[in-house]
């Protein structure tokens, strides 16, 4: 929306409760982003908005308050938009007696069947497990619930389609002209692992060709095992370059074995080494010190 408006003229400023806008990305990536970002907004993070005044039923101010220092500050506005994320609807799932999940949606397996035998349930009313950490997931990606789509209706039909064992969680965005991607937990849900991270500012084409637009790359690996738990990705086809990422952790391939991958290499298409496997080889580098100690 932010985007939308601005391409429209008007001036935007974001209030967000959170300390940065973008809560599924690591917090290194998203400053990058949020100073991307106020090139084109204001931009209030760790602000709650407190007060909403108004002029003859129309909107004409909002009071906003810091979360650690508790100062106030106005903000004049003649429109508002909130955005307060969603809940899942379980009250028909409740009264037939399927499990409710701890995150509070509906629980389903990998075949998307409820509690309930040949009871099925898809989309943000669900709760399923998150892939590399194996803990109940809320859904709210479109992709996850097509599959589940999928499972509930070729089972519910007598078939035999089951989900991976959890939700990688991929998932791309494009607003101000910037593009990011992500796949897996951020670092914040990963601290039952030991790991190190690799992390790499590139270019979508070979230094020496013209024409190049920058790619920042980082991911997350498992120091005792070499496994990928996550990737973040900011820039050029963002979202393909993550979508590797993503098959090389459904395949469970290490981070030794997926910075080998061969990519496509032309000057005017892409550098000899791509930024993702460049990537790997920063994490590998890292996790082979870290695990001689």
């Amino acid at each position: 929306m932010a985007d939308c408006l601005s391409k429209k003229g008007k001036k935007v400023t974001v209030v967000e409760a959170l300390p940065n806008i973008l809560p599924m990305l690591d917090d290194d990536v998203s400053k990058t982003i949020e100073e991307m970002l106020l090139d084109h907004i204001s931009l209030f993070t760790n602000f709650f908005a407190t007060e909403i005044k108004t002029i003859k039923d129309h909107v004409s101010e909002i009071i906003i308050k810091n979360r650690d220092t508790n100062k106030e500050q106005s903000i004049s506005t003649d429109l508002l938009i909130i955005a307060a994320g969603t809940k899942p609807e379980i009250t028909l799932a409740k009264q037939i007696g399927c499990e409710i999940g701890e995150t509070g949606g509906i629980k389903v397996n990998n075949r998307s069947e409820t509690s309930i035998p040949d009871v099925y349930a898809v989309g943000d009313c669900t709760e399923y497990k998150e892939y590399i950490t194996q803990k109940p997931l809320p859904i709210g990606l479109g992709s996850i619930t097509v599959r589940q789509g999928i499972a509930a209706g070729v089972n519910a039909a007598g078939g035999d389609y089951t989900l991976p064992k959890g939700a990688l969680q991929t998932f791309t965005s494009d607003f101000f002209n910037i593009q990011i991607a992500a796949v897996g937990p951020s670092t914040s849900y990963l601290e039952s692992f030991e790991m190190v991270s690799g992390k790499h500012n590139g270019s979508s084409l070979p230094e020496y060709f013209p024409g190049g637009k920058p790619i920042m790359m980082k991911t997350m690996v498992d120091v005792e095992s070499g496994k990928i738990l996550s990737a973040q990705a900011v820039g050029e086809n963002a979202a393909q370059r993550i979508n590797s990422y993503a098959t090389a952790m459904l395949g469970n391939l290490t981070i030794d074995e997926f910075r080998k991958l061969e990519t496509a290499y032309a000057p005017p298409v892409a550098p000899t080494l791509d930024v993702v496997t460049i990537t790997a080889d920063i994490a590998y580098m890292k996790q082979q010190r870290k695990k001689k100690k």
